[in-house]
C-alpha cells in the first residue's frame, strides 16, 4: 500500500471533516452552515481537549485552552459548500485566549473544560468570557464529613462531570439513534 502523498492527506481530512458536519447539521434538522455566525469545534490531540472557535462573521479564530490545525478542514468544507468566507478562515490571526483558569498540575479534565467551554462560550471578548471556574490555586473546601480538602475548581470539576455524564445517561436516545448505527 502506498502512502499518501500531503496533497491526499488534506483532501481526505477535508473529505471526512465535512462528513462529520454534514452529519451533524442533517441530525439537528439544520439545512445550512451559512446562517451561523460562530462555529465552535472541539478538538482532542494527544489526549487532550480544547475548543477552536470560528467567528465567520467577524474573522477571527480563538483557541479556548490550546493552539491547533483545524482551520484548513473546517476552510476546506466551507469552500465544499460555497460558504461567503471560506477563502478568509485561512488568513485569519489565532488568538490564544488566555483564561484566567488555566491549569497547570490538572492532566486529566481537559474534556470537561472543552464542554463547560462549549456551554458558555458566545463569541465575547477574552476580557468577557466567565465559564464560573476558580483558578486552579484558589483556597480548598472541605466536602462531606469525610473532611476530604479539595481546591473550589476540582469541586467545580467533580459537578461538572455529574452533571456532563447525567445529560449523557438520560438524553432521549430516539432522537439521536440514527447516529449510532
Amino acid at each position: 500500500m502506498q502512502a499518501l502523498s500531503l496533497y491526499e492527506k488534506k483532501e481526505k481530512m477535508i473529505e471526512e471533516f465535512t462528513k462529520n458536519i454534514e452529519k451533524n447539521l442533517q441530525g439537528a434538522n439544520l439545512k445550512s452552515i451559512n446562517d451561523f455566525k460562530i462555529i465552535l469545534v472541539p478538538i482532542l490531540q494527544v489526549e487532550h481537549f480544547y475548543v477552536i472557535s470560528f467567528n465567520l462573521e467577524d474573522k477571527q479564530i480563538f483557541i479556548i485552552d490550546n493552539s491547533a490545525k483545524a482551520r484548513n478542514a473546517l476552510a476546506g468544507y466551507l469552500k465544499s459548500v460555497g460558504h461567503q468566507n471560506a477563502d478568509d478562515i485561512k488568513g485569519i490571526k489565532r488568538v490564544r485566549m488566555e483564561i484566567k483558569w488555566r491549569t497547570k498540575n490538572n492532566g486529566i479534565d481537559y474534556g470537561i473544560f472543552c464542554m463547560r467551554h462549549m456551554e458558555c462560550y458566545n463569541g465575547e471578548e477574552v476580557e468577557t468570557l466567565d465559564c464560573g471556574f476558580h483558578e486552579e490555586d484558589e483556597e480548598h473546601v472541605i466536602i462531606d464529613k469525610g473532611k476530604t480538602h479539595v481546591s473550589k475548581q476540582n469541586a467545580q470539576l467533580e459537578d461538572l462531570r455529574r452533571k456532563f455524564i447525567t445529560k449523557i445517561l438520560l438524553h432521549d436516545i430516539k432522537r439521536t439513534q440514527r447516529f449510532f448505527y
